[in-house]
Order: structure tokens, then sequence, then C-alpha cells
């Protein structure tokens, strides 16, 4: 299911530059103003919906099961190429999800993920490339989504193949302002 999730979102190839060069994509005014009540479960029996909170869009199917995502898609200023998508959807009592990054990374090293300057929260190996970008599948525990809705980044840090300092980060930045809004909105979107 994930994969026809990300299948679903992604929307350009990705090119091979570095995050400083990025920015998220520029979005639409919130779908949902924040004091509005919630709305029926994909009303009169659409097959999808989607909303958008800042730098979060969500997105709803219901084919071939009922499922919200929320992400976010950055992408390089110049190009308007997209550099990096992350994707967050509830799984029980988790979140499940994955973020996909340029070429020109060190496969072979790890992806870790911090908020903000706390210590890393998770650190995890590149699964699969795709014409779209490498895969780095993540699951978020309730402590780290109490973390994530107090914060206000995600850093991701991984290391680049040309980088002159093989042992210097290259640091992602994904802002945190609305995710939470967009993921208790998608909760209720999947019930």
């Amino acid at each position: 299911m994930k994969k026809i999730i990300i299948a679903a979102i992604l929307v350009a190839l990705v090119s091979p530059v570095m995050a400083q060069n990025a920015q998220p994509a520029a979005k639409a005014p919130a779908a949902v103003a924040p004091s509005a009540p919630a709305a029926p479960p994909l009303a009169s029996g659409a097959e999808m919906a989607q909303e958008s909170f800042g730098n979060w869009d969500l997105h709803c199917q219901s084919s071939p099961v009922h499922q919200c995502s929320v992400f976010q898609v950055q992408t390089v200023v110049q190009t308007r190429q997209r550099l990096l998508l992350l994707e967050v959807h509830a799984v029980g009592n988790n979140y499940e999800g994955a973020v996909v990054l340029p070429f020109g990374l060190d496969l072979k090293r790890n992806v870790s993920f911090q908020v903000d300057d706390s210590q890393p929260f998770a650190t995890l190996p590149f699964e699969t490339c795709m014409p779209s970008g490498c895969e780095v599948p993540i699951v978020f525990d309730p402590k780290v989504m109490a973390g994530l809705r107090m914060g206000t980044a995600i850093k991701i840090k991984v290391f680049a193949l040309n980088n002159k300092e093989p042992e210097k980060e290259t640091i992602f930045t994904v802002p945190l302002k609305n995710f939470g809004q967009a993921i208790d909105r998608s909760v209720i979107l999947a019930k």
C-alpha cells in the first residue's frame, strides 16, 4: 500500500542537486480552517480528496482501500524539479512513511532523522531506488510524533557521493509548520 501512495504522490523526476537549493513547493491556501468542523470522510462517494495545510498536503483515496497520506514536496528553486518527498500515513497507533531523496547520495551510508537539534530519532538505510529517487521507509512511534508536533523542522542527514569532504553531511530540512493539523485531518478522513 505504501508504494501505491508514494506512486500517486510522485509527479516529477528528481534532479541530483544539493539541499541548499531547495525550498518547499508553493502551495494553495489551506482548504480547511483550523476551527472548521470535520467533514465526513470522502463525502459524496468521492474516490479521492486533497487538501493543503501550508507546506503539507493531504491526499486520500478510497480505491483499492481507503487510505490518507500527508506529504511535503520540496523543489529546486531554479528548475522547479522535485528534490525531496516526505510522506506519512497512520497505521494503528503508529505512523509509517517514506522519504524519497535525489540521486548522487552515498547509498551505503545510513540516513539520519532528527527533530530540530535533538538527538536523531532514527538512522535508517536506503531501501530502493526508482526513476524518481531513492527511498528510505520510516516508522514514527507516538513519542516521535509528539516531538514532530512540537518541533519546527525534521533534519534529514545524508552523505553526497561527490562531496569533497566525504565525512561532511548534507542536511535536508523539512518544515513542520501545520504538520499536526494535516496529520490530525488525515486520521479523521481515514476513518
